[in-house]
């Protein structure tokens, strides 16, 4: 797969944008985003094209639903169970892909919106992006207190920056599981 970001079936193997966005220290950085099919959908990797300076950098990654979905504002409002990545560091100085692989999977709804967040602990940490392409309110930075994401988003600042983060999504496997029992007949019972 080419460059390519948001929701993907295959880590991106190009890097995504034209310039870096130097996040700052204590922000998170975020994007709204449609989840693509219906019904669940597992998140099994997350990431961004980036690099940092001399000194390593520290974040994390999440998704969160949206307020708009409830209220007609949009903004993040819920931690959605088993997506934070928790704390994560590297250092390299030339842009490479930061994938991060999720143990449990995060499970999210086709169809529904949400937001997909990166929040910094420092300022070593530059992503890959375009300055420009999305639309101001689906993309934006709040101020936060890391590693705590922030508890304040209605009060974010919209930007327009179209950043490279991605996330490697699938269709929940289903169907039915009936574990083995070897008291359990389940051919025709013979009369005797």
């Amino acid at each position: 797969m080419a460059a390519a970001k948001g929701f993907v079936t295959v880590r991106p193997d190009a890097a995504y944008g034209d310039n870096e966005l130097f996040c700052s220290a204590d922000q998170a950085y975020c994007e709204l985003w449609t989840c693509p099919g219906s019904g669940a959908q597992e998140i099994s990797e997350v990431g961004f094209w980036g690099d940092s300076d001399a000194i390593a950098a520290v974040y994390h990654m999440a998704f969160f639903t949206d307020a708009g979905e409830a209220s007609g504002a949009s903004y993040p409002v819920n931690l959605v169970t088993n997506s934070d990545t928790g704390e994560i560091s590297f250092q390299n100085t030339t842009p490479q892909i930061r994938p991060f692989t999720y143990g449990t999977k995060p499970i999210l709804t086709g169809g529904a919106k949400y937001w997909f967040a990166l929040g910094t602990d420092d300022s070593n940490l530059q992503v890959q992006h375009f300055d420009v392409g999305i639309a101001a309110g689906d993309s934006i930075s709040d101020s936060t207190t890391y590693p705590n994401w922030s508890t304040s988003w209605s009060t974010h600042t919209d930007r327009e920056w179209d950043n490279s983060f991605y996330a490697i999504y699938a269709a929940q496997a289903g169907g039915l599981s009936i574990p083995y029992n070897p008291w359990l007949q389940l051919g025709p019972i013979l009369a005797q």
